[in-house]
């Protein structure tokens, strides 16, 4: 996937389930961050990922969310 978090994005409004949103959120000092990102999808977690950046984080977890979208329903 060249953009997973497009591609999820693209998907639940295509399948008709609304914007999926990321929440991230920042662990660690402030010197050595992780950041921690949950996709929501009509008020579920669909997928969650961690990363060093904001990005990777949201990339991951896109990755993983997809291919559970269809049981949100």
């Amino acid at each position: 996937m060249a953009n997973p978090k497009r591609e999820l994005l693209e998907r639940t409004m295509r399948e008709g389930l609304g914007k999926a949103d990321f929440k991230t959120r920042m662990t660690g000092p402030e010197h050595e961050p992780n950041f921690v990102t949950d996709v929501v999808v009509q008020g579920q977690i669909v997928g969650t990922g961690e990363g060093t950046t904001k990005k990777s984080a949201e990339k991951r977890a896109a990755d993983g969310a997809p291919c559970r979208t269809s049981r949100v329903v």
